[in-house]
């Protein structure tokens, strides 16, 4: 299953604070989860073009899926990195949520 990540009254709004390239700190919503198991999760963020800031909160989104799953053991959540052009090179090859999860996941 899956759900966008929504915000707003009755949304998910779930959001990761992160440092932006000017030091400041924001919160990045990611765009969708997926459930594959009952206590596995991927989060997953989808890009069209990238900045400085993207790159970022990639980064940080891959280090809060190492601490969250250092911290308990009933979940499991990986990060998801879909960006528009290697999408468009590869989209007729993936069969699959799983072969996205080969070709996207964040490290």
């Amino acid at each position: 299953s899956f759900a966008k990540n929504t915000f707003g009254e009755g949304g998910v709004n779930f959001s990761i604070e992160y440092q932006k390239e000017d030091g400041n700190i924001a919160s990045f919503f990611p765009d969708f989860f997926v459930k594959t198991r009952p206590n596995t999760f991927f989060i997953v963020e989808t890009k069209g073009r990238e900045d400085l800031d993207d790159i970022r909160k990639i980064q940080r989104l891959v280090v809060w899926c190492k601490d969250v799953n250092a911290a308990q053991k009933e979940y499991t959540y990986a990060p998801v990195y879909v960006k528009q052009e290697k999408w468009e090179e590869a989209k007729n090859d993936l069969k699959s949520f799983k072969d996205v999860c080969a070709l996207f996941q964040a490290r």
